[in-house]
């Protein structure tokens, strides 16, 4: 039953973004990711440790909205890694910004294809992470607001494993 609601979830949502002719969603699981378990969390948010002022206070204003939602008081902490040591690959994270991640690097990639896309943002999952990014405030702005908006639900944060949301913001003409 749970799978067949996930599957429908998932579906819908595709249908929804896709339809607003702005937004491409696309997602590989019928599992949602379990970032909070028993009111608790092994997740934590990760910043750039180099990132701009904007990008700290979108990670204070994540952290902060997961707070008010869901109760739970979620650490957030850098990228930063010791001179000689890997960066981690498989942490339970929600990457905020540009950091050195290979998942944040890639959805920010894509992202950067696009002229004038200031505004623009992506919502990325893997098994373990959470990427929030986009190539300037406006739109880091819009995708905080956006997960908070659409992503925490009766206190849990709901998002299926394996998804990619790209929303580009549509200019008037």
């Amino acid at each position: 039953m749970k799978k067949l609601f996930c599957l429908t979830l998932a579906i819908l949502m595709s249908i929804l973004l896709v339809s607003c002719g702005k937004s491409v969603t696309t997602s590989k699981s019928n599992d949602f990711m379990k970032v909070i378990t028993d009111g608790k969390t092994e997740y934590e948010i990760v910043r750039g440790d180099s990132d701009s002022e904007n990008e700290t206070q979108a990670a204070i204003a994540l952290r902060k909205g997961i707070k008010e939602k869901t109760k739970i008081d979620i650490k957030l902490s850098t990228d930063w890694v010791k001179k000689g040591e890997k960066i981690p690959v498989s942490k339970k994270e929600i990457l905020i910004g540009k950091t050195n991640r290979t998942e944040s690097v890639a959805a920010l990639k894509k992202l950067e294809k696009r002229k004038n896309n200031q505004r623009d943002f992506a919502i990325v999952t893997t098994k373990e992470r959470i990427v929030i990014t986009a190539t300037a405030k406006e739109g880091l702005d819009r995708a905080v607001a956006y997960f908070l908006k659409n992503n925490i639900v009766n206190g849990k944060i709901e998002i299926p494993e394996n998804t990619e949301y790209y929303d580009t913001y549509k200019y008037k003409k």
